[in-house]
């Protein structure tokens, strides 16, 4: 019998209580996947290549640019080209914004 072993990341409660109704299911998703692979390694950023963002959401690539670009505009995350490169991808760093997301949570 294997036992649960709990694991966690932290995810500040305005992302649930302001962003999440506002956010569509695909960018919400997209924002766990940063979250997760961010925050769940106690740094702010992470690196990812466009394949692994598709793999990690279930979306496609179009929509994955698509849901990264209305997530900037929101300022919930900031992406710069990586210096790793990956032959046949691109490799950005994503970084979370979580002043903004806090704040706008909190006027609520």
């Amino acid at each position: 019998m294997s036992r649960f072993e709990p694991n966690c990341t932290m995810v500040p409660n305005a992302i649930f209580d302001y962003w999440m109704k506002r956010l569509t299911c695909n960018e919400f998703g997209l924002l766990m996947v940063i979250i997760r692979w961010s925050l769940g390694k106690n740094s702010n950023s992470v690196e990812f290549y466009t394949k692994q963002l598709e793999k990690l959401t279930g979306q496609s690539k179009r929509s994955v640019m698509k849901n990264v670009h209305s997530l900037i505009v929101k300022k919930l995350i900031n992406r710069t080209k990586s210096k790793i490169e990956v032959v046949g991808d691109e490799v950005h760093k994503y970084e979370l914004i979580f002043e903004n997301a806090i704040e706008e949570g909190e006027k609520e």
